[in-house]
């Protein structure tokens, strides 16, 4: 159990979290003495809280119910765990058909109207410009405009796709953070046996 969860933690410290939750998921909670049953469903938890993976977390919370029924910790964090999946994430596909619609729209659907703001702006001040040169008879310089104009349109749309994948990288890695600094991170020190390292 040691050096599997401490194989599993390399993993999810290097960004491979289906790799570090199959290893944890192929031990069995009966295989395990009680005081190691909370630590495994925590450790299996992270990586699948990492990368959003709602309902795998459900179904960690129901294998191992049977087991943590009394726990006090295992009710909370099963409570916040379901209060994560009720909240969700942002779609990156919804926030790109929202920048179709409306340049910085997406961007400000995932949480930045800053970046929002700048993308309507260079979008609409590029086209203006383009009708305003189109208007003055300077029909190249109309046309460079429209280029550019169409140039940050397509930026926008990608950039209001971005905007939610980093928005959900950002809320993934502060609910890790919350769980781990209330229920404790792994600590390979802990499973080390000095009697029989020293004896």
């Amino acid at each position: 159990f040691p050096s599997t969860l401490l194989l599993s933690y390399s993993y999810l410290k290097t960004g491979y979290y289906n790799k570090s939750y199959e290893l944890l998921k192929n031990l069995d909670y009966t295989s395990l003495q009680e005081k190691y049953i909370f630590t495994m469903f925590l450790r299996r938890v992270e990586p699948l809280l990492l990368s959003g993976e709602t309902e795998k977390i459900q179904e960690e919370i129901g294998s191992s119910k049977l087991f943590l029924k009394d726990s006090y910790n295992f009710i909370k964090l099963r409570e916040e765990l379901q209060l994560y999946a009720k909240e969700g994430l942002k779609s990156p596909t919804y926030a790109a058909m929202m920048s179709t619609l409306l340049p910085g729209l997406g961007q400000c659907y995932s949480g930045y109207p800053g970046e929002g703001l700048i993308s309507l702006l260079a979008v609409a001040a590029t086209a203006g410009g383009g009708f305003y040169m189109r208007d003055k008879g300077h029909r190249g310089i109309s046309y460079t405009m429209f280029f550019f104009s169409g140039l940050f349109y397509t930026g926008n749309i990608y950039g209001g796709y971005k905007s939610a994948e980093y928005k959900n990288s950002e809320t993934l890695l502060n609910r890790h953070k919350n769980i781990t600094g209330k229920y404790g991170s792994y600590n390979p020190a802990e499973y080390i046996d000095m009697e029989s390292i020293f004896h």
